[in-house]
């Protein structure tokens, strides 16, 4: 029984979230800002992650841990076999591969519970999410862009080990500052990011089917969160990113929410695992902004989860690009429902405006 099944885990992984903070790694009380890293893009993919690891080894082991826990939670054994023989079939591309052997040498765990780690995501949309919600609006003559990333449904067994493992990653290339986002230690993908003077960007899950994502695995198709790192350090314009993120092969289905850096620049890319099948841009949208949760803008969101009711509603309170500031974009954000238990992190970002770039953990509303 999946409920009860999930019950179990959710409090045995509380426990061991609670040995963890007992030892010293979880001391943050209340909503934190994640510690934050430089890392030189010259430098080894493999060799790229050792401060982050060394400082996150013991949360990297257990995030990983209860991924393998939760798999087994939400997929029946011969599904759970075919997701490994998935992965195992494949290789990724550079840098990502060589990125995980550096975590599986820094942490001492097996590559391919790795590299299994790094493509959850595909296996575990239907009962385990990346639920979130992003707003990307007209503010003043520039974008702004707001994110939560929640870990939802199932995924209340992670969300705990998630928030310690959050960190802000800083690329320098040439000896400039060249892009941020902020993830997870471990994970080498990426869901939420910000290059310089460029763009902004998150993913966002969309529900597909297991079947069809083991088979786009198979054809090596990269995850989402891989196709939003490989945008966010080598695309050249929006124009670029967008173009990329709505014609590439992935792996599974997403939202991939674009800010740019004019007016209207603002996008919600819906995808499957082939090609956009929609894309809903600012002014189309809702005039002077775009919201997107976890489902198709042109579907009524279930009742339980209405999530952009909630944002559109906080928007619209707030009226005018005139009257948008980062403080009450991070209100949006903060609003309840919007802000739930499932929440891991908030970033306030804009292309245009790099020092704006703000993340917070969040464990306040818990």
């Amino acid at each position: 029984d999946l409920k009860a099944t999930v019950s179990v885990l959710y409090w045995r992984n509380m426990i061991r979230a609670v040995v963890i903070g007992l030892c010293g790694v979880w001391t943050a009380v209340a909503d934190y800002t994640p510690k934050e890293y430089t890392i030189h893009l010259e430098t080894p993919p493999a060799e790229r992650w050792n401060a982050p690891c060394a400082d996150h080894k013991d949360v990297i082991i257990h995030v990983m841990n209860e991924i393998e826990d939760l798999m087994h939670a939400v997929l029946s054994e011969e599904d759970y076999k075919e997701a490994m023989g998935a992965v195992a079939a494949v290789e990724p591309p550079s840098p990502f591969l060589q990125e995980m052997e550096g975590i599986a040498r820094c942490t001492g765990q097996p590559l391919a519970k790795v590299r299994l780690a790094n493509y959850f995501y595909d296996f575990v949309s239907r009962n385990a999410s990346i639920a979130c919600t992003g707003i990307v609006a007209n503010y003043r003559n520039d974008v702004l862009h707001g994110r939560n990333l929640d870990f939802g449904q199932a995924g209340v067994l992670l969300a705990p080990s998630l928030r310690l493992a959050t960190v802000t990653i800083n690329y320098f290339k040439a000896g400039q500052k060249y892009a941020t986002y902020t993830g997870f230690v471990g994970l080498v993908g990426a869901w939420t990011g910000q290059r310089h003077n460029v763009f902004t960007l998150e993913g966002n899950e969309r529900f597909g089917s297991f079947q069809d994502n083991v088979e786009a695995v198979k054809k090596n198709w990269l995850p989402p969160s891989m196709l939003l790192k490989q945008v966010l350090i080598n695309s050249t314009s929006y124009a670029d990113a967008v173009r990329i993120l709505g014609t590439t092969p992935i792996s599974s289905s997403v939202y991939y929410i674009v800010g740019g850096t004019q007016l209207n620049q603002g996008v919600v890319v819906t995808r499957n695992t082939t090609q956009a099948v929609d894309n809903w841009s600012v002014p189309q949208a809702y005039k002077w902004y775009v919201a997107q949760t976890n489902y198709d803008h042109w579907t009524q969101p279930p009742a339980n989860d209405n999530r952009r009711a909630t944002a559109v509603h906080a928007m619209d309170e707030i009226g005018t690009p005139a009257n948008l500031t980062t403080s009450s974009l991070y209100t949006v954000m903060s609003t309840p429902n919007v802000l739930n238990e499932n929440t891991i992190f908030t970033v306030i970002m804009s292309a245009n405006q790099p020092e704006l770039y703000s993340a917070t953990v969040r464990t306040e509303q818990l």
